[in-house]
């Protein structure tokens, strides 16, 4: 495949960039921070598309990293061909990112590759991408194995998510097998005995309960028979304290009710206020709340108070002048009808050169009008032509004759036979040329002139058919008819287009006018899209700021007099709550709710006890009790109580042994019960661990069968790989090139003085020359079918000496016959 162009309209510090590829080596030639970079990252992008991530390193978030600088799309085009196309690319990456694939044959969208062009195009991932065809000397440095570039060289696998994939695959049985079993007796076997172990011992101690249980069994009945007993002697004497305890309750009830009414009365210092004191307070707390009321109502509220600070902030030198915004409303009616007016006329301009560009495409182009054209004026001299031909017969046959008459004189002179039948022979074919010259021209010149004539004119009527032109008439004439439309209609457009210029000039024009409008009303903090809406906002906001300024002056003026009458009615209110101890940081209302519900309180309270003595006399007439015999009723009571309680003891220990039974009867009753479930469980562990023995033996013996597999596969690319590697090698380092050699993971290492080294032993230099000749080797392997990419080359010869430089510019040079090359670098010294 090949690249043909690009175009940046932003990404990262590039904006409406474009670029035009040719075969071979194209070199871009930036200083540092120009955006090769960039332009590398754009490419991979436009074949990979940029993933969305919440990583905040930029190194790890290309996302984030070539967002725009200044704004606007994000994203661009890529035009490539390739073995099924040529095609162009488009993506935008936002909260929605944007795919478009067009074939430019056609000039449709196509779904030859969809959003996974790269991963579709080469075969591999964006990382496999990075790992091979974009060489960078970032890049140059190794970072791991890659599922698809694996994929891809052994050929054993379509897709590198496949679980086929050998090292997924391996690790995944590697990791099964050692769930089964792992060191000190840990994995799913051990545990399988382990646990078959602890239910043997668990079966052992529950036999050993079953002899307990008997025993539990007759401590019950005995202590349940007791408490039978115990429980009816204790409901006997309960019947004969219900009467004591309900005296005590009643009795109990007026204390309460009496301890209450006393409390009321010490807030009030054993002196209640009157009703009459009451009805005052609550009039001067009534005229207290209006005065302030209409205190509140004289100055600005809390709402009016923000909104003045807000407007003094705008408006910090005062309103604009009325005159200069009325000025201002006029610019903004007068940019709103010419841009409404612009707008029409270029709707009606695109339409008209939409129409001509239509009516175009349904139109011959001029090339084959001409031609066309050129066929019919043609047919006359390419007669003449056809007639002229023939007549080469002419001196070819007097020529015959001279050569003849020659040979024959000769003959005849010398009486040599030869030469006389020679020229007889000459003589005889120079007339069977002239009698063919006759009737060949005889024959054709009429039929060749009128044949060539008929396919010129056909061509022309079947032109003109194919436009819709009648194929009667004079076909010269309906070209020229032709020709004139094609002109006119190519008129029309290129009138259309300049118009369209115009009004996009007016448009700036009108841009600038509402910039300036714009900026005025930033001056006061309106953003407004709309500039008539803004200027509207702003003379409201002039409005509310000169009403409130005045409002806030008169309220000055009329406010001391109300705040001295409030002042004298609150002091006096004061006095009257302060005998009585209310709360101070309570308002004047709540303060006399509390007096007044104080006051109702403590009635309700005189009305309950009178109530409760009643039902207390009452309760012992009813019962054969009095009064004066109260206290000797209440203390046999009481006796009876103490037996009463006694007896509850000894009975709720009784029920607590009896509950403790139950708990270990229960107990040992669950546990022996659980005898058989446990010896299934058993059997059934068993039957696990031999299955997990033999899962165990077959993952084991699948993860050798794998690897031993693997180790093969993974070798089949690595002979031509090597050979490419000595190769590119040998190209970049001249005679001196090391004795290196490339593993199965395309790691390197070095022969030297005899040891076996690796390439951290060298300097930066050789060690990039290494792994640019793998990657080069690595590219070879990948795309040794199918199709060959390009090469993108981010300034990897950084750390070269020169020596090493100028083998390395030929090598770009062997390169270039084989692939295209965008080779980007910031010194000139090493294109």
């Amino acid at each position: 495949m090949k690249l043909i162009s690009l175009f940046i309209e932003n990404f990262g510090k590039l904006h409406r960039y474009s670029l035009d590829f040719s075969d071979g080596q194209n070199t871009v030639c930036e200083e540092n921070g120009w955006g090769k970079s960039t332009l590398a990252s754009f490419i991979k992008a436009m074949f990979y598309g940029l993933p969305k991530s919440g990583k905040r390193s930029l190194d790890e978030n290309e996302r984030k990293k070539y967002e725009p600088w200044q704004g606007g799309l994000f994203g661009g085009n890529l035009v490539f061909e390739c073995s099924r196309g040529k095609f162009r690319v488009e993506r935008s990456f936002g909260d929605t990112d944007t795919f478009l694939l067009t074939d430019l044959t056609s000039g449709l969208p196509s779904s030859a590759f969809s959003e996974s062009l790269g991963q579709e195009l080469f075969g591999i991932d964006a990382d496999g991408f990075e790992k091979s065809v974009y060489l960078s000397a970032r890049a140059l440095v190794p970072s791991g194995k890659n599922d698809t570039v694996l994929a891809k060289l052994t050929g054993a696998i379509e897709e590198a998510n496949d679980m086929g994939n050998f090292e997924r695959a391996y690790n995944a049985l590697d990791e099964r097998a050692k769930a089964y079993k792992k060191t000190g007796n840990r994995g799913k076997i051990g545990e399988l005995e382990t646990e078959i172990r602890s239910l043997n011992e668990e079966v052992r101690e529950k036999r050993a309960l079953i002899s307990e249980q008997t025993n539990l069994e007759k401590k019950l009945t005995a202590i349940r028979q007791d408490l039978a007993d115990t429980s009816a002697d204790a409901e006997r004497l309960q019947k004969d304290s219900v009467l004591v305890a309900q005296i005590e309750q009643c009795a109990k009830n007026i204390r309460s009710l009496e301890e209450q009414q006393n409390l009321v009365r010490q807030k009030f210092d054993g002196n209640l206020p009157s009703s009459e004191e009451l009805e005052q307070q609550r009039q001067l707390v009534r005229q207290i709340q209006a005065d302030s009321a209409d205190l509140r109502r004289i100055g600005l509220d809390a709402r009016e108070q923000e909104e003045l600070v807000r407007l003094s902030a705008v408006f910090p030198t005062g309103v604009p002048d009325e005159k200069a915004l009325q000025q201002r409303y006029a610019a903004s009616d007068h940019l709103r009808i010419e841009k409404s007016r612009i707008a029409a006329e270029r709707g009606r301009v695109e339409r008209d050169i939409a129409t001509a560009q239509e009516k175009l495409r349904s139109l011959p182009s001029e090339a084959e009008l001409a031609t066309a054209s050129d066929a019919l004026q043609r047919t006359p001299a390419q007669n003449a032509t056809s007639s002229e031909r023939p007549r080469i017969l002419f001196p070819f046959a007097l020529i015959l004759s001279a050569i003849g008459v020659s040979l024959l004189v000769v003959g005849v002179l010398k009486t040599n036979l030869l030469l006389t039948i020679g020229g007889g022979t000459a003589l005889i074919a120079a007339m069977v040329c002239l009698l063919l010259l006759a009737r060949f021209v005889g024959s054709t010149k009429q039929a060749s002139s009128a044949r060539e004539k008929n396919v010129a004119e056909r061509s022309a009527r079947e032109l003109l058919s194919r436009f819709g032109c009648p194929a009667e008439g004079d076909p010269r004439q309906a070209l020229t008819a032709l020709s004139e439309e094609v002109a006119n209609t190519r008129r029309s457009l290129t009138d259309a287009k300049t118009r369209f210029a115009e009004l996009q000039n007016e448009e700036s024009g009108l841009r600038a006018k509402e910039a300036d409008l714009r900026a005025f009303l930033s001056s006061y903090g309106i953003a407004e899209t709309d500039t008539g809406s803004g200027l509207r906002r702003l003379s409201e906001q002039s409005r509310d700021w000169e009403r409130l300024y005045r409002k806030q002056r008169e309220a000055e003026h009329t406010c001391t007099e109300k705040k001295r009458s409030l002042a004298e009615k609150t002091v006096l209110a004061d006095r009257f709550f302060a005998r009585y101890k209310t709360a101070v940081e309570m308002d004047l209302e709540s303060r006399l709710r509390q007096v007044e519900s104080l006051i109702s309180r403590y009635d309700s309270l005189g009305e309950q006890i009178a109530q409760q003595k009643e039902n207390l006399r009452v309760f012992l007439a009813e019962n054969g009790l009095d009064t004066a015999s109260f206290e000797v009723v209440t203390t046999d009571l009481a006796a009876r109580n103490t037996q009463i309680e006694d007896l509850n003891r000894k009975r709720d220990e009784l029920a607590e042994t009896e509950r403790d039974l139950i708990r270990s009867l229960e107990r040992t009753v669950s546990e022996t019960e659980k005898i058989p479930e446990l010896e299934e469980s058993i059997a059934r562990l068993k039957e696990e661990l031999a299955d997990a023995n033999d899962r165990y033996r077959l993952l084991k013996l699948t993860c050798d069968f794998l690897k031993e597999s693997r180790e093969a596969l993974t070798t089949r690319y690595l002979p031509q790989t090597r050979k490419n590697f000595e190769k590119y090698l040998s190209w970049i380092t001249g005679e001196n090139a090391p004795a290196a050699e490339v593993n199965a993971e395309f790691g390197v290492t070095v022969m030297d003085g005899g040891m076996t080294r690796a390439p951290e032993f060298y300097s930066r230099g050789w060690r990039d020359i290494l792994q640019f000749c793998v990657r080069l080797s690595l590219v070879d392997a990948l795309f040794e079918n199918g199709e060959k990419p390009f090469l993108l080359l981010d300034d990897p010869f950084t750390n070269l000496d020169e020596k090493r430089l100028i083998f390395a510019k030929e090598l770009l040079t062997r390169l270039a016959s084989e692939f295209q090359i965008l080779y980007l670098v910031c010194h000139k010294d090493r294109v």
